[in-house]
């Protein structure tokens, strides 16, 4: 019924058109598909319901605005007639071998939340010489871990390790132990696990005392890491995450892979320490 109803309003127009030595009118133009497929997917957020209030408004808009491209129901009054997005924020859609990981909730948010305001205030302490070795020396062991159990996509995994032959990565504790079967890991993946080292030393007092300590470790970590443009910042590694997440895309993925795995040897080590000392 709709294009009966404006078919002669549609007439008129291209009439007075015409007098402005218009010649032809693309009607298509005119067309209001794409507020109908916006009303539905509006709609379908709030189980349907035609008169929601502000409170189903804002959430579902949100939810559209920031989460999803608009996409219309296949029972809608009209459908799309191409595969443009109408809105567009982030479509990617995360699979194992593309995605690592990532979890977020309520609590970690509120974790986050605490340390944020006053991280800053005290100084990252410099690690000796030896400690540094063989913190290098144990992000091969990370690094093995994380190919071994994840999925990761080619790209990411170059970023992980260097030539063996590349002494200028190498520490002198790997140059001594190294028989051919050791990982020698990037200077990206070093300094990510010396500032995760940074990060347990000053917490050392609180190991045995705070719940969550892990998930604690992870945002002081990941909170150091995010403002240090240094590491995974290469112009290869820049190309890769452009069409990706700008909040989770690959580099902050690993960040966190490496950052979760250095801080669970290091809790397992500490435990097993105190374990011994106890008994």
């Amino acid at each position: 019924m709709a294009p009966l109803v404006l078919l002669p309003n549609t007439i008129n127009l291209f009439e007075e058109l015409q007098k402005e030595r218009m010649s032809f009118l693309l009607t298509y133009k005119l067309s209001q598909d794409h507020i109908q497929i916006f009303f539905s997917a509006m709609k379908s957020r709030g189980g349907f319901n035609n008169n929601p209030n502000v409170i189903q408004f804002r959430s579902a808009y949100k939810r559209l605005l920031v989460r999803h491209n608009i996409e219309g129901s296949v029972y809608a009054n009209c459908s799309p007639l191409d595969t443009s997005n109408i809105l567009y924020v982030s479509a990617s859609k995360r699979t194992d071998a593309d995605a690592i990981y990532t979890e977020i909730d309520v609590e970690e948010q509120i974790l986050f939340d605490e340390f944020d305001h006053g991280y800053n205030c005290y100084h990252m302490p410099e690690l000796e010489e030896y400690v540094v070795d063989v913190v290098h020396y144990t992000s091969g062991f990370i690094v093995r871990k994380i190919q071994k159990n994840k999925a990761l996509c080619k790209t990411c995994d170059s970023f992980l390790t260097v030539d063996d032959n590349n002494n200028q990565n190498s520490s002198k504790l790997f140059q001594l132990k190294n028989r051919g079967k050791l990982i020698n890991v990037s200077s990206d993946v070093h300094k990510t696990c010396l500032v995760t080292e940074y990060i347990i030393r000053i917490c050392n007092e609180d190991l045995l005392r705070k719940k969550n300590i892990k998930l604690i470790l992870s945002l002081k970590a990941l909170n150091e890491l995010s403002s240090d443009n240094t590491i995974f910042n290469s112009k290869e590694i820049k190309e890769h995450i452009l069409q990706q997440d700008l909040l989770d895309n690959h580099r902050s993925q690993l960040l966190k892979l490496i950052v979760d795995c250095y801080i669970t040897l290091r809790l397992h080590h500490f435990a097993k320490s105190h374990t011994y000392f106890c008994n």
